[in-house]
């Protein structure tokens, strides 16, 4: 009986416990169910929120109030620790914009949602959601459990009575973080674009660089992660450590967040011949039709003409002029001067002693490429092309009504005019010019007679080499009479308006200008002044000898030199006149460009009847010269045969070569719209020598509407520094709308071309680098993967070829992860560098450094602190120590939280005209330059090039300059300089300015109807948003956004649903997660 009785209490007790077991796993099922449900309510509101193109995403610490702080962060593992002014629960929520435009037209962002569950449907999502002190959840649970947890609110179930269970969820923003399990192979090669992030340079992650690239491919998981780690490491801070900086997962689409619809490719676009863009890469101001006075920006075709401009068969660059449609590529004229000095003939047939006057011309050519530059003749003129008035005149006299007066004894003289109807033009052949140098042309060591009305292209030449005291004389029509023994003589002079060189291809009709200097000035500039005392003159030398050099110092001239870092002082400093050498010769103004002159603004600046006055353009230095003190300053070789200083200055004890640019990439090379900022952009005008032989109507449309190239940056493309000629809440300028000068009536708009070419560029086009083999089908830049079959041809269109193409591991340009910025900065850890000369700079995992190019090949090697001393501030390359990467992670950092979110690219590498300054930064901060720019300036990283306090550039004084632009250095921009287009040169391709990838961590709660207990469960998945849209059937990916565009393409518009809901989000990857998981 006791056992019956036994038996049955065990029947009954297995059977509880199997109904209960039962109910459990019944109310699990429910609670995956319910789980399940936030999933899928999380993955609709990620994609109505996020599908459409025209949205960014950033996280919610974003909102730091005190963005000055980095002490927020672990010491010991970096992770965000507290934000500022944040409930730490919600300092990971991921918020979304969307991305429109101001009453100007420049980009903004509105803050639409926080993508996590909890708040009511009568609750109005907005920022101060997650301040410290908002209304907290009525029911929360934590879906991250880290160093810093991640709270979100309970959504309630019922059965129409009670509530039968919850749900949750929270959506990551993955695009934020720096993915680990990118091939990190070793390259021998130029480092041309980033192909890995730096996870070594993580906080306490040094260990990363001893695994191979297959163990690194591997990677899928933290738990991974954390078995890696305890290899190379010995130990982990666990698996989570850096939960909110590191992904495995992500892939950003090739869309365009400012206007919508998918990129544009310029790989087939400027390389191939079918489907490319035409007309000005920006429009005129306005979107006006482009007219003489504001032509807009440069064609297309000038771009294409650069990047299809090949070597010749020896590997130099060939010589062609610009015009709106060609690039122009030519040696810089950096140094042009003519003296002249009286000397007296032996005695004619008839007993009179002949004056003949003596010029000394010398020119300074200088090849700022990266490779040679072939041999070319040009022909070198130097005249007026404004007098007093505003007759232009296509290279006139070197001077007007100028005198040369002889003593003839007391206080009597004879005088001759000496008015020229012609220019002073010169003729050379320069050899091969190799990069970086500058060569001096001079005279050959013998005096020849000069015809100004027919220079001689045999007599009137230049060589290589500097040979002072050597040139070209004219007879006078003064005499010396024998019985005067005493034989002195004075100038004097009249006045002219402006002068002129022109350096031209080939000689006499058929040279073709490349590249005009003028000298601008509303007030009379005298040739010669008077001059008070006699001087003596000196005996003609024989054909074969130097000018006597007694006579030297006396001489007479013009003197122009390049604006460098440091220019000799051949002006008299006393004068009232704007110093020439306080200018940023490369961030502000160009030294490539065609047409070099002042601007308007500084007319009304210079003195009438100036003596020795420097000139007015920014770009040179132009100096009447009463002495020949200044002679060789400039022109004497340091190597005392023909080569130049360039570069720093023209002094001897400076740099000898600089190498500003590359020559353009080839097609498999060129990965990044920031490669262009080797481009030379300008748009000029036609060039038809036919119609106009001598230029002369296109030199005076370039004078009268103040189109100088010289006025916009070396490096326009990537950059984002104020023009100091632009009003800073502006981007153009229009001349006519100020009254600075009444002679010329200037009629030309400037525009702030780094502005506008960035607007234009970097969120409408990429480039694929497809190969142009059809047989090919793998892009050239490994970051960009296919979405299409490996054996389907890829789809090679302009506008089509997004449609096939994501970038694996893709950057979103809003992430405050500093440690994120950190693995970016450093992505080329591994990378080894290949020189010119056939040498490779090997990395080194010990110390470790990031180069970053300025040219894919250097011709030298970097440099840890770069000073003005070094070779390698001139001609190599700069490469980020690890110190540096976290002072401008942090610096980036910072920026972003002041300045962002970014509705763009564009948005985020563009100084910001219509915004003021936020928590400490002056009211213009963002006006004057970009978040990286001023991320650069803020990190110390040049701080090499900054040392010396003479180097700071000055404000000019000039009325209408803005003098916060115009301040900072003379040395910004040089190969030693690290600066923000160096940086998207190299990062750009894998930067975009939203996530595509999510992480979804969902939670769901069922009660027990038996006990009353709950049971909980948690779930992970990662979507991808893909190029297809939601209504597939009804418009392909590449359709545009625009409706007008569409049907000029032959699309239908967008559906609605598309409209509202945009690309598709597909799920990657689902897991259950365990509590320990969380």
């Amino acid at each position: 009986m006791a056992f019956m009785l036994l038996l049955i209490l065990a029947i009954v007790t297995f059977t509880e416990v199997e109904t209960a077991n039962a109910n459990y796993s019944k109310t699990m099922t429910q609670a995956r169910q319910n789980a399940l449900l936030g999933l899928q309510v999380a993955i609709g509101e990620t994609q109505k929120a996020l599908g459409p193109d025209q949205r960014i995403s950033a996280s919610s610490n974003r909102l730091d109030t005190d963005p000055y702080d980095t002490d927020d962060r672990s010491v010991t593992t970096g992770e965000l620790i507290q934000t500022d002014g944040l409930e730490t629960t919600r300092q990971h929520w991921t918020g979304v914009w969307n991305t429109t435009t101001n009453a100007n037209g420049r980009p903004e962002t509105q803050f639409s949602r926080w993508l996590v569950s909890g708040f009511p449907d009568s609750h109005i999502d907005s920022t101060n959601d997650v301040y410290t002190g908002a209304t907290p959840f009525t029911q929360s649970t934590t879906l991250y459990s880290g160093s810093t947890s991640i709270d979100v609110g309970k959504v309630p179930l019922t059965d129409g009575q009670n509530t039968v269970g919850r749900y949750a969820y929270w959506v990551g923003d993955e695009g934020i973080k720096a993915k680990v399990n990118l091939d990190s192979s070793s390259t021998t090669n130029y480092p041309i674009s980033a192909q890995q992030f730096g996870i070594s340079a993580l906080t306490d992650s040094t260990w990363f660089t001893q695994s191979s690239g297959a163990e690194i491919r591997k990677l899928a998981t933290p738990a991974e992660y954390q078995i890696l780690e305890t290899k190379y490491k010995g130990s982990s801070t666990g698996p989570y450590t850096h939960f909110n900086d590191l992904t495995y997962y992500g892939f950003g689409l090739l869309a365009d967040t400012s206007t919508g619809g998918l990129k544009k490719d310029l790989t087939t676009a400027l390389f191939d011949t079918a489907n490319q863009p035409t007309g000005q890469i920006f429009e005129p101001r306005n979107n006006a039709a482009p007219s003489a006075s504001d032509p807009g920006g440069p064609l297309w075709q000038q771009l294409r003409s650069w990047l299809r401009t090949p070597l010749n068969a020896a590997n130099e660059l060939p010589i062609q002029a610009s015009s709106e449609s060609t690039a122009g590529i030519y040696p810089i004229v950096t140094g042009f001067q003519v003296y002249w000095v009286p000397t007296y003939d032996p005695a004619d047939s008839s007993g009179n002693i002949p004056v003949r006057l003596n010029f000394m011309p010398a020119v300074t050519l200088w090849n700022p490429y990266d490779v040679p530059l072939e041999s070319a003749t040009y022909t070198v003129t130097f005249g007026r092309t404004l007098m007093n008035g505003g007759t232009f005149d296509n290279f006139v006299s070197i001077w007007r009504n100028w005198n040369l007066y002889i003593k003839t004894g007391g206080t009597t003289f004879d005088e001759a005019m000496q008015e020229q109807s012609a220019p002073l033009k010169v003729h050379l052949t320069t050899g091969i010019i190799q990069p970086g140098e500058a060569i001096v042309f001079s005279p050959p060591a013998e005096n020849k007679p000069y015809n100004f009305a027919n220079p001689s292209t045999t007599e009137a030449v230049l060589v290589r080499g500097y040979n002072p005291g050597y040139g070209f004389y004219i007879d006078s029509t003064l005499e010396w009479n024998p019985e005067e023994t005493t034989r002195e003589y004075r100038w004097g002079g009249d006045t002219s308006r402006v002068h002129g060189l022109k350096l031209a291809l080939g000689t006499g009709s058929n040279a073709i200008p490349l590249q005009v200097a003028v000298y601008m000035t509303d007030k009379p500039v005298v040739c010669v002044t008077w001059a008070s005392n006699f001087e003596p003159m000196y005996p003609s030398p024989l054909a074969a000898d130097p000018i006597d050099s007694q006579a030297i110092p006396n001489a007479y001239g013009y003197k122009m030199l390049h604006t460098f870092i440091e220019n000799q002082p051949v002006w008299d400093t006393s004068a009232a006149n704007l110093s020439p050498t306080t200018r940023k010769w490369l961030t502000n103004y160009n030294p490539r460009a065609a047409t070099l002159g002042p601007t308007p603004l500084t007319f009304g600046m210079a003195t009438s009847w100036t003596e020795q006055a420097a000139t007015l353009n920014p770009s040179y230095i132009f100096s009447l010269q009463r002495r020949g003190t200044y002679m060789d300053d400039g022109f004497a070789p340091y190597d005392l045969a023909e080569n130049v200083n360039v570069g720093y200055s023209e002094n001897q004890s400076s740099a000898t070569q600089t190498i500003l640019f590359q020559a353009a990439p080839e097609r498999d090379a060129l990965h990044s719209i920031g490669q262009l900022m080797h481009a030379p952009l300008f748009n000029d005008l036609p060039l038809n020598l036919n119609a106009d032989p001598n230029y002369t109507n296109g030199l005076e449309e370039r004078f009268r509407n103040a189109r100088f190239g010289n006025l916009i940056p070396a490096y326009a493309i990537g950059q984002s520094a104020a023009d100091p000629s632009i009003e800073l809440d502006r981007v153009d300028r229009v001349w006519n709308s100020s009254g600075y000068e009444s002679i010329y009536q200037f009629q030309g708009t400037h525009h702030d071309v780094s502005y506008k070419l960035n607007d234009a560029l970097w969120d409408h086009y990429f480039f694929s680098t497809m190969p142009g083999n059809p047989a090919d089908n793998s892009p050239e830049n490994s970051r960009l993967i296919r979405l299409t079959d490996e054996f389907v041809e890829p789809r090679s269109d302009l506008d089509q070829a997004a449609a096939d193409l994501a970038i694996n591991g893709a950057f979103n340009i809003n992430s405050t992860s500093v440690e994120a910025w950190r693995a970016l900065l450093a992505s080329f850890y591994k990378s080894d560098v290949l020189l010119d000369d056939g040498t490779i700079v090997s990395a080194d995992p010990a110390n470790p450094k990031s180069p970053i190019l300025r040219i894919n090949i250097p011709h030298g090697g970097t440099t840890a602190n770069p000073s003005t001393n070094d070779d390698e501030s001139y001609i190599g390359f700069r490469s980020l120590l690890a110190n540096e990467i976290d002072a401008l992670a942090d610096s980036i950092v910072e920026e972003i939280k002041l300045r962002g979110p970014f509705a763009s690219l564009a948005h985020f590498i563009n100084r910001m005209p219509d915004t003021d300054g936020t928590f400490s930064e002056s009211t213009d901060a963002f006006r004057l330059q970009g978040t990286l720019a001023a991320a650069l300036d803020k990190s110390g990283v040049n701080s090499g090039l900054q040392q010396n306090a003479s180097l700071a550039a000055q404000n000019t004084g000039i009325t209408g300059m803005e003098a916060q632009a115009e301040s900072g250095w003379r040395t910004e921009n040089l190969p030693g300089w690290l600066s923000q287009a160096d940086l998207l040169s190299r990062l750009g391709s894998v930067l975009s300015a939203r996530s595509d990838t999510f992480r979804v961590r969902a939670y769901g709660e069922a009660i027990n109807s038996v006990t009353g207990d709950t049971v909980t469960a948690h779930c992970e998945a990662i979507i991808q948003r893909i190029p297809d849209f939601v209504e597939s059937q009804s418009n392909p990916p590449e359709t545009p956004y625009d409706t007008a565009e569409a049907a000029a393409q032959g699309y239908a518009p967008l559906t609605q649903t598309n409209m509202n809901f945009g690309r598709k989000f597909i799920i990657l990857d689902f897991h259950w997660l365990e509590d320990t998981d969380v």
